[in-house]
């Protein structure tokens, strides 16, 4: 006979994700002071049957995990979107169609692009 086990609150909870949409999302990734959000808007935002869903899953009341959500998923967003951008700290060209950069965190995008060239307009002068 073999024996099974449930899943518990921790493994239940990494399967469900929902995504959230509330104006107050952009300025916690900015710099500067986030703007606070409410219980009753992360309920509205995340909908009540999922919001249950979870808490079920954390071994939570639903009005006790929108409490906890609403004080603490402003700082938890902020701190994953760093103010400033990832710095190169050590770039290199150890060949000439090859450029090596190391950054000090992990960049959200790299933008790769031609180099630029320099080009001017004009008229010739009325002396020429």
């Amino acid at each position: 006979m073999s024996e099974t086990q449930s899943p518990g609150p921790d493994d239940e909870a990494a399967t469900l994700s929902v995504r959230l949409e509330l104006s107050q999302v952009a300025s916690w990734k900015a710099a500067g002071a986030n703007e606070t959000v409410t219980a009753k808007e992360i309920t509205d935002a995340i909908g009540e049957a999922e919001l249950a869903r979870f808490a079920d899953a954390l071994g939570k009341e639903p009005a006790e995990l929108a409490e906890q959500l609403a004080e603490r998923l402003p700082q938890a967003v902020d701190n994953a979107f760093p103010a400033e951008p990832a710095a190169a700290t050590s770039r290199a060209h150890p060949a000439p169609d090859v450029l090596l950069l190391l950054f000090d965190d992990v960049p959200d995008t790299i933008v790769i692009r031609e180099p630029g060239e320099g080009i001017q307009f004009g008229l010739p002068s009325a002396d020429a």
